[in-house]
C-alpha cells in the first residue's frame, strides 16, 4: 500500500472557497479504489500559513505527494513544493491539472517536481502507481518527467477516456465519483451563498459544484481547456491529433445519479454545474431534464450552468427551467462584433441579445461576463456600455488576460517576456546576443516568463496591458467607467483625444 497525499493550493484568495477541487478529488477516488492510502489537504478550504503547512505535512510519512493547480495558483506552488521536497526528500512529487499541463517543460524546470501528468489523470495515475518505486516512467503514457540527468522527457500522448486503448477507465461513466469523503465538504457548504442570482443568495441554500464535461467545442483565443481536447494536445505536443474529440461528457444517467448521491449524503438543494458549455448538446440536455424529473430531483435540487451565446434555444431553456434551472452564465465578452471576431468567439451581438431575451422570457437569470480586450477602442467600449444600459446589466468587466497555453498567449509571448525582463537583463541580453550565447539568453528569458506566471491571478486584475489604445492607468479607469456606465466620461475622453 502506497501512502499518497494530494494537495490543492489556494485559489482566488480574495474570494471565499466556493468550489471544491473536483479534479483532485477524482484522482483521490481512483487511488482509493486501487487500495492506496490517500489523504487530501485542501489549502483553498483551510488557508493555513506556510508554517502550519510544514507542520501538517510533517505529521506523517508520504510515498507520493501530488499537487493539482491552475496557472493562477503557481505563486503558491512556488512556496509549497520546495517545503514538501525538504520534508519528504524521498517522496515522488507529481503535478497535475491545468497549470502543469499548460507548461510541463517550464514547470519541471521551475519546481522540484518529478512527474507531470498531462491532461486528465484517472488512467495515468493507475499506471504511475505501478512504477512509483521502480521509476520506470518511460512505460507510462501521458506524462512528462525528469530523467536521472535532469532532462525533461515526454512519453507517448495518452488517448482520451472514451477512445480506444485509453486505459482501465474506458468511458467517463466508468469513473468513480469524486472522493467527497476526503474533502472538507462542510467548508464549501458554509460558503454555499455565491453572488450569482437571487436563488444562490438564499440563506437556506446548500450548494455544491460539480463538473463532468471535458473539453469544449469552441476555441476562444483567451481560453484553455486543461489539455482535455485535441486543440490543447496540439499545442502541447506540437503535432496534429486528427479524429480526437474536442468535447466529451458522460451519460445523463451518470450525472443525475451523482446529484442524487450528493442530495442523499449532504442534503444539498442546489448544484452549480461548471461544465464549460452544458447547453452545446441539446439532445443530452433534454435527456438529462427528463431523467432529472423521473428521479424526483425537480423541485428538490435547483441548478445553474454555463452556455455559449449561440446555444439558447427557447424550448431547451424552458424545459431545463421546468426541472430546476435558475441561472445561466453567458460568456458575452463584448457588444462589438469586430471584437467578438478577434476573440474567435464564433458568436454575434444578436446571439448575445437573444440569449438574454430567452432567459428572461423563461424566467431564468442571465449572468453575463464581459472583458476589456487588446482590440478594444473607445467606440467598442461605448457600444458595450449602451448594450448594458438597454439590458439593465451592471458589471465590472474582466481584462482579457493571456493565460499560458491560450492562443492569446502564443500571439503575445515575446512581448510578455520583454515586459517582464528587468533593465539589467535587457542590457545583458544585448551583450550575450553579440557574443552568440543563445543558451544564456534563453535562460534569462525563462526567468522573465516565470515572473509573469507568478503574477497571473484573477482576470479582474491588470497583469499586463496589451492594448495599444490605452496605457495602464487608462485601462483601470476604463474598467471603472464601464462599471459605472459613465458614458459621458468616456465621450469626453474621446473628444480630448481628437483635440490633441
Amino acid at each position: 500500500m502506497t501512502k499518497v497525499l494530494l494537495i490543492h493550493p489556494i485559489a482566488r484568495e480574495t474570494e471565499p472557497p466556493y468550489h471544491p477541487p473536483l479534479g483532485l478529488l477524482s484522482i483521490a477516488a481512483v487511488l482509493d479504489a486501487l487500495g492506496e492510502q490517500v489523504a487530501v489537504l485542501d489549502l483553498n478550504a483551510f488557508r493555513i500559513s506556510l508554517d502550519a503547512f510544514r507542520h501538517e505535512i510533517r505529521a506523517d510519512e508520504w510515498d507520493v505527494v501530488g499537487f493539482s493547480a491552475l496557472t493562477s495558483q503557481y505563486k503558491h506552488l512556488k512556496k509549497l513544493v520546495p517545503i514538501v521536497k525538504e520534508e519528504h526528500p524521498d517522496a515522488l512529487i507529481i503535478g497535475g491539472g491545468g497549470g502543469f499541463s499548460a507548461q510541463p517543460r517550464e514547470w519541471l524546470r521551475w519546481l522540484p517536481v518529478d512527474v507531470i501528468v498531462i491532461g486528465e489523470g484517472e488512467n495515468t495515475i493507475v499506471e504511475l502507481m505501478d512504477v512509483v518505486y521502480s521509476k520506470r516512467f518511460n512505460e507510462v503514457r501521458g506524462i512528462a518527467y525528469k530523467d536521472e540527468n535532469g532532462k525533461v522527457k515526454f512519453t507517448e500522448p495518452r488517448p482520451f477516456i472514451g477512445m480506444p486503448d485509453s486505459g482501465v477507465f474506458e468511458s467517463l461513466d466508468d469513473l468513480p465519483y469524486p472522493a467527497w469523503d476526503l474533502a472538507p465538504v462542510e467548508v464549501y457548504l458554509q460558503n454555499s451563498r455565491i453572488p450569482l442570482c437571487p436563488a444562490t443568495m438564499d440563506p437556506n441554500i446548500r450548494r455544491l459544484s460539480i463538473t463532468h464535461e471535458r473539453g469544449c467545442p469552441y476555441d476562444c483565443r483567451f481560453c484553455y481547456h486543461c489539455a482535455m481536447s485535441a486543440r490543447d494536445y496540439r499545442r502541447i505536443y506540437g503535432k496534429e491529433f486528427k479524429g480526437w474529440p474536442a468535447i466529451r461528457r458522460p451519460s445523463p444517467e451518470y450525472v443525475v445519479n451523482h446529484i442524487k448521491y450528493l442530495r442523499m449524503k449532504y442534503a444539498i438543494n442546489f448544484v452549480s454545474m461548471l461544465d464549460e458549455n452544458l447547453l452545446a448538446d441539446k439532445k443530452w440536455c433534454l435527456e438529462f431534464a427528463d431523467l432529472y424529473e423521473r428521479e424526483g430531483l425537480a423541485g428538490l435540487v435547483r441548478f445553474g450552468c454555463l452556455g455559449h451565446p449561440s446555444c439558447f434555444d427557447p424550448a431547451l431553456i424552458r424545459r431545463l427551467k421546468d426541472v430546476g434551472l435558475t441561472y445561466v452564465s453567458i460568456g458575452a465578452e463584448s457588444a462589438d462584433q469586430r471584437v467578438l471576431d478577434a476573440l474567435n468567439k464564433r458568436s454575434t451581438v444578436e446571439q448575445i441579445q437573444n440569449a438574454i431575451d430567452v432567459c428572461i422570457k423563461c424566467e431564468v437569470y442571465p449572468i453575463t461576463t464581459w472583458m476589456i480586450t487588446p482590440d478594444d477602442n473607445i467606440e467598442s467600449v461605448l457600444r458595450t456600455i449602451r448594450f448594458w444600459r438597454r439590458n439593465q446589466i451592471k458589471c465590472k468587466p474582466f481584462f482579457e488576460t493571456p493565460y499560458v497555453a491560450t492562443p492569446l498567449f502564443e500571439k503575445y509571448k515575446d512581448k510578455i517576456i520583454d515586459y517582464f525582463l528587468e533593465d539589467e537583463e535587457k542590457r545583458r541580453i544585448v551583450e550575450l546576443e553579440r557574443e552568440g550565447k543563445t543558451g544564456e539568453v534563453e535562460r534569462i528569458k525563462d526567468r522573465a516568463l516565470e515572473r509573469y506566471v507568478e503574477r497571473l491571478g484573477d482576470a479582474t486584475d491588470l497583469t499586463i496591458n496589451l492594448n495599444p489604445n490605452f496605457d495602464d492607468l487608462q485601462m483601470l479607469g476604463l474598467q471603472q467607467a464601464m462599471f459605472e456606465q459613465d458614458e459621458r466620461r468616456i465621450i469626453k475622453w474621446r473628444e480630448k483625444r481628437i483635440r490633441s
